[in-house]
C-alpha cells in the first residue's frame, strides 16, 4: 500500500510504482528486496452508458453515465480530492470537453472520493445543439474517443509502444429519434490484434439509435 495517494483502493499502486524493486524492512531479520505487485488486485475497466433524445432541430440530451475502476478511478480520485463538491459541475464541464464532447453539462453527481471499496460513479446531463453534420443530418454517437497509436509500416517507431495496463472499455449509446424519423446505420465494425480487439456495433429498434 502506498500511503502517499492517499485516496487509492487498498493495494492499488500508480503504474509507476507497480513491477519495481522495494526494499522492505521487516520487525525483525534482514531487509531484503521484492518486487511490487505487477497488476492491480481487481480486474480494470471503464463504462459509458448515454441515454437521451434528438429533436427535429437536431439538439440531443442526454443522461451520461461512467464508471470507472483502476488507473483512471485513481487519476479521478486524484483531481477530486483537490476541488469542492459546489465546483463539480465545472469539472464536469472540462471534463466533457477533453472527451471531445462539444456541448454543455449540468446536474453533475458524482460518488464520495474517499468510497474506495467501489468503483467511481459519475453521472451528468449533456446538452448538444446540431450534433454531428446536423445540415446533412448526419449525427455521432456519443462515444468517448479510443486512443490507440497510428503505425506507419514504411516507417516503424524505434522504441516500443506503451499502451498502458490490460483494460476494457465498454460504451453504450441509446438515442431516441423523433417520431416517424428513421437512419441509415453505419457498418460494423470489428478488429482483432495482438494488443487490442476492437467492436462497434449499430442498430434501430423502434426509434431508438
Amino acid at each position: 500500500l502506498d500511503t502517499t495517494e492517499e485516496r487509492a483502493p487498498y493495494r492499488v499502486m500508480w503504474k509507476i510504482l507497480r513491477d519495481k524493486d522495494a526494499l522492505v524492512i521487516p520487525p525483525t531479520g534482514a531487509p531484503e528486496i521484492e518486487k511490487t505487485p505487477v497488476d492491480l488486485p481487481f480486474p480494470s475497466f471503464e463504462t459509458l452508458d448515454a441515454k437521451g433524445s434528438l429533436d427535429e432541430n437536431g439538439t440531443a440530451t442526454y443522461r451520461i453515465h461512467i464508471t470507472a475502476r483502476g488507473d483512471d478511478e485513481l487519476l479521478f480520485r486524484a483531481l477530486l480530492r483537490q476541488i469542492s463538491p459546489s465546483q463539480y459541475d465545472e469539472f464536469i464541464q472540462k471534463f466533457s470537453q477533453g472527451l471531445g464532447f462539444g456541448g454543455t453539462t449540468s446536474n453533475a453527481e458524482v460518488s464520495k472520493p474517499d468510497a474506495t471499496a467501489n468503483p467511481l460513479d459519475i453521472a451528468f446531463d449533456y446538452k448538444r445543439e446540431k450534433t454531428g453534420d446536423w445540415s446533412n443530418y448526419r449525427i455521432v454517437p456519443q462515444f468517448p474517443p479510443v486512443y490507440l497509436p497510428v503505425l506507419d509500416e514504411s516507417n516503424p517507431p524505434q522504441v516500443p509502444i506503451e499502451l498502458g495496463p490490460k483494460h476494457v472499455e465498454n460504451a453504450t449509446t441509446a438515442l431516441k429519434l423523433p417520431v416517424g424519423w428513421s437512419a441509415t446505420l453505419p457498418e460494423a465494425v470489428h478488429v482483432r490484434t495482438p494488443f487490442a480487439i476492437f467492436d462497434k456495433t449499430y442498430r434501430l429498434d423502434k426509434g431508438t439509435l
